[in-house]
């Protein structure tokens, strides 16, 4: 693989290291690459199209007093929002710019810095003496993105001391101490205020703590102030495909206990110690023992090749790895999913799974043990059923022959799982885990689900307080297999109709904005429709691919859609790309939604646990597996396939009444309570 890095360190406000990675491999776009003053390249490189990557130019300008120093990298990569500060003595701009066809990057693929004034002014200064720099009146006027005041402590190349700066600065430049390295911030807090000459205090609040990046025993502090947070040590262990690295950092951030997770061929635990005084984080920290805790959960990452290595290996979990995860990410651009033994600081905190460049979709769960099911439903049974009415005397067979029809005519509006592990310092002692997710059947495609409500079951849902609102706008979509299967049989044909007319109507304002601005792009250009949630990011992309031949289409934050005006040719080799968005598997994986948790539950193998289940069952079957048969029998046979273990909690209360008469049991609590005493 050929690196190109681009780094420059300039110790003003935050002492961020300012860095552009271009990576690129031999695959399909190629583009120039160099570093120069004067962006004239001669050099071609070769993009790995399963990074995303797009030619770019990389510009930096840094100007210290009346010198300036200009550099120009060009390569592969992707684009950065623009930084921009100005100190009055001196000043920094980085910005970049991507395009997508061959050799686009060339030496007219220019940067330029936009230096209108736009009417801001702030108090401006440089100085190794706070007082100074407390006593100095210097304003300087602002120009282009620079829409922000600020000032900060930061460390002096010079002199190795601390110092105050201040001036305008863009609003990315307030975001830059947001990065971090595992969730450790190794610069100072900017402080960064709005409106005319904001920035006057003399002192910053907050706490001075030591920073250092490093192997354990080489990291050599230097002073930075913490504002939002607290002053933070930390040790990190990342393992991938045997390959192991350990860092010590210390800076400013947020402790979580123990976060640690293993897929199996990737690994990563990071342990954290905080406290809240000037220059606390002194000393070190070390990882957590890796014993095994007798927890097995399947483990998965995708890498490059956009496949796991073994999807069906188990990873035995160590530690404090007391959960199973599973989630559908981001990562570095590419859609993909992890699996694993995961601690539960890192379940209860989803987010924290940034730090280690993976962003989790709106599917992540955490699971552990044996498990219990319930459900909640539009409806419950139709009083204009043609079969007839419930009996107390229906048979097994009758009781589901009438409330078959249903089943078909109702959905699942939320089911609830209770995950349980025994305790093991308690040989009676269990934890539960419970979790509610608000399920709602997709409209897309050629599908889109009718069911009915009965008046009943929603007051009963709104004396509870069912939020229906989620319901309807953030439901999470669900298949059965007949249903997927028709998905599957027209994504591979490659023909996409549409069921219902409001997503006719939204496509033709769409497809009309597309052909309006295709008419006047060049290739390369791009154009971004937002606003599209849920499975409409997919649907969108499918259509026009369908009816525009020069367009590729790719999807940005969950909920736009980028297209891009690119050749024939080009078009051709996106389609075959394993990073594709669109492709076959990944539609349908957002498509499945919960009936993947589902499928989960079945591969898991544990006892499931309900109260009068036969209805939850039906629905289970129905919705998630496949239509519900009309034998009786056939539907038996196939539950005990799926789930070979099933305690129904309302039957085994009516045998206990029956094998001890003297137990006055009128609900579930009670016999808890008659079988502890």
């Amino acid at each position: 693989m050929r690196n190109i890095k681009d780094r420059n360190k300039m110790k003003l406000f935050s002492g961020i290291l300012i860095f552009c990675a271009l990576v690129t491999e031999a695959l399909t776009l190629t583009c120039y690459g160099c570093v120069s003053s004067s962006g004239n390249c001669l050099q071609q490189v070769v993009c790995n199209s399963n990074l995303n990557h797009k030619c770019i130019t990389f510009v930096n300008t840094t100007r210290v007093g009346s010198n300036v120093m200009k550099q120009i990298t060009k390569g592969c990569g992707n684009c950065l929002k623009p930084v921009s500060f100005n100190t009055g003595s001196s000043a920094y701009f980085e910005g970049s710019r991507c395009c997508t066809s061959d050799l686009c990057n060339n030496v007219s693929h220019k940067v330029e810095e936009d230096t209108t004034l736009n009417g801001l002014e702030c108090y401006a200064c440089q100085s190794d003496s706070p007082a100074a720099c407390a006593l100095n009146t210097s304003i300087v006027k602002c120009v282009g993105i620079q829409n922000r005041c600020g000032y900060s402590y930061t460390q002096l190349p010079t002199t190795g001391g601390r110092a105050v700066v201040k001036g305008c600065l863009s609003e990315s430049t307030c975001q830059f101490p947001e990065s971090s390295l595992f969730g450790v911030q190794p610069t100072s807090d900017i402080q960064c205020c709005q409106g005319n000459l904001c920035n006057k205090g003399n002192t910053l609040p907050g706490r001075q703590c030591h920073s250092c990046l490093g192997v354990p025993g080489t990291c050599h502090s230097t002073p930075i102030q913490c504002i939002s947070s607290s002053c933070i040590t930390a040790y990190v262990k990342q393992v991938i495909r045997s390959q192991s690295a350990e860092e010590k950092l210390k800076g400013c951030g947020n402790c979580f206990g123990t976060l640690s997770f293993n897929a199996g061929e990737f690994s990563v635990e990071r342990t954290d110690r905080c406290c809240e005084s000037d220059n606390c984080n002194t000393g070190t920290i070390t990882g957590q023992p890796e014993t095994f805790n007798g927890l097995q959960c399947y483990g998965c990452t995708r890498y490059s090749t956009g496949n796991c290595l073994d999807p069906n290996a188990l990873v035995r979990c160590v530690g404090k790895q007391t959960r199973c995860l599973h989630s559908s990410t981001i990562e570095s651009s590419r859609d993909g999913f992890i699996k694993g033994c995961a601690s539960e600081s890192i379940c209860n905190n989803p987010r924290v799974l940034s730090f280690y460049n993976i962003l989790p979709k709106q599917d992540f769960y955490c699971c552990t043990g044996n498990g219990s099911i319930d459900t909640e439903l539009t409806g419950l049974h139709s009083s204009s059923s043609p079969i007839g009415q419930l009996s107390l005397f229906d048979s097994p067979e009758e009781r589901y022959g009438k409330l078959r029809p249903s089943v078909m005519r109702f959905t699942v509006s939320q089911i609830g799982l209770s995950l349980f592990t025994q305790q093991s310092d308690t040989a009676n002692g269990f934890s539960a885990l419970c979790y509610n997710f608000y399920l709602f059947p997709p409209s897309f495609g050629p599908l889109d689900a009718e069911f009915t409500f009965q008046s009943s079951s929603c007051s009963f849902l709104a004396k509870y307080g069912f939020d229906f609102k989620k319901f309807f706008r953030e439901g999470i979509p669900y298949l059965n297999k007949e249903q997927e299967s028709r998905l599957q049989a027209l994504l591979a044909a490659g023909t996409w109709p549409l069921s219902n007319s409001a997503s006719k109507d939204l496509l033709k304002m769409i497809i009309a904005e597309v052909s309006e601005w295709l008419a006047r792009a060049q290739e390369g250009d791009s154009l971004t429709l937002s606003g599209l949630p849920g499975l409409q990011v997919f649907e969108v992309q499918l259509v026009l691919r369908q009816g525009i031949a020069n367009i590729w289409t790719e999807i940005e934050d969950q909920d736009k859609v980028v297209v891009q005006k690119v050749s024939y040719s080009k078009r051709t080799q996106l389609e075959n790309s394993v990073t594709d968005g669109c492709r076959v598997d990944r539609v349908l994986e957002a498509a499945l939604g919960f009936t993947q948790v589902f499928r989960d539950l079945v591969g898991a193998n544990k006892p499931l646990v309900g109260h009068n289940m036969l209805l939850d069952l039906m629905y289970i079957h129905d919705k998630f597996y496949r239509s519900l048969p009309e034998s009786f029998a056939e539907f038996k046979a196939n539950i005990h396939k799926l789930f070979p273990s099933v305690f129904d909690t309302k039957h085994i209360s009516k045998r206990m009444k029956q094998e001890f008469q003297s137990l006055q049991i009128h609900h579930l609590f009670a016999l808890h309570s008659a079988l502890e005493s």
